[in-house]
């Protein structure tokens, strides 16, 4: 796609709905979208982890990304939980609804908006430009808090993979 004789690179986002907000990740980082499963809660986890789920019999932590972008905790149980793949790993992310998988060209990003409230901005890498919506992106190691060599198991969240 050229636009005044530059390439356009675009960028496909799987994108969710979290407490009326647009979000998305990169397509690249989901490895797949699942129906609400049972949510098992761990005693004296941190409150990053909301509790276990049972992925055809593989544990998985389902992190509270409510509770990581400083929304408000109450609300509906999730219905969707996407499956993040991060350095081998599978980690459930329960989300209020799927939206789409989206590819968007370059000349439709935008900075985090300065005016999200702090642990969402964070979080956030890119805000896309939808015409009639603002599609925040999330870094997947700033969503996780990940440094190098870090990662999130099911074991560190009390189960057994």
């Amino acid at each position: 796609m050229a636009r005044g004789g530059f390439m356009m690179s675009t960028t496909g986002l799987c994108t969710f709905r979290l407490g009326g907000i647009l979000l998305g990740l990169p397509v690249s980082d989901v490895q797949e979208i699942v129906r609400a499963s049972a949510i098992t809660p761990v005693p004296l986890a941190p409150p990053l982890v909301r509790g276990l789920v049972n992925l055809r019999g593989q544990v998985l932590p389902a992190l509270d990304l409510r509770w990581r972008l400083g929304m408000d905790r109450a609300g509906r149980e999730p219905g969707i939980h996407v499956i993040l793949s991060r350095d081998g790993e599978l980690i459930s992310l329960p989300v209020d609804s799927i939206d789409d998988v989206l590819s968007l060209g370059s000349d439709r990003r935008l900075p985090p908006p300065e005016t999200l409230h702090r642990p969402l901005r964070e979080a956030c890498l890119a805000a896309w430009d939808l015409i009639d919506e603002l599609l925040l992106e999330l870094d997947p190691e700033r969503l996780l808090g990940l440094r190098e060599g870090d990662t999130v198991s099911a074991e560190q969240a009390g189960g057994r993979s």
